[in-house]
């Protein structure tokens, strides 16, 4: 018989409660000031953020733009990665303190999450940033 996995409530989800799920799968990442979960996976750098309001799950990753870089070319690799891939979005926000272009995926977590989801999700987006790369053809992320 199959094993029950515990569901995890949306009020139930904290920066510190995610760390532990995340440790306990050998993720590295540390909280932040603000509560928020930092990781970091295979070099990728992973923001991992609770949404109690709106039960969500955030994971973001940013990465930065080369000055040379036009806003028309990060916005043409912007829309390269939503049209090619799925589960992120990718997006050119200007309220960045500096250019950059930010990939995110959330999770719905309104009728519970189970630890496994958690640690599958995140490591779903991290494999999916993996394929931009080869997206970048300008030659414009560092």
């Amino acid at each position: 018989m199959p094993a029950v996995l515990e569901m995890i409530r949306g009020d139930e989800l904290t920066g510190p409660r995610l760390l532990e799920i995340f440790r306990r799968a050998y993720i590295d990442g540390e909280l932040d000031s603000e509560g928020d979960v930092r990781l970091t996976i295979d070099g990728i750098k992973i923001l991992v953020t609770v949404d109690s309001q709106r039960k969500l799950l955030h994971f973001i990753s940013i990465f930065g733009v080369k000055p040379s870089a036009t806003r028309q070319q990060v916005l043409d690799l912007c829309n390269r990665i939503n049209d090619r891939l799925i589960l992120i979005r990718a997006a050119y926000p200007s309220a960045l303190p500096s250019p950059a272009m930010m990939l995110d995926h959330y999770v719905v977590t309104e009728a519970g999450v189970s630890e496994v989801e958690i640690v599958d999700d995140v490591r779903r987006f991290r494999n999916v940033i993996g394929s931009v790369p080869p997206l970048n053809t300008d030659d414009i992320l560092n």
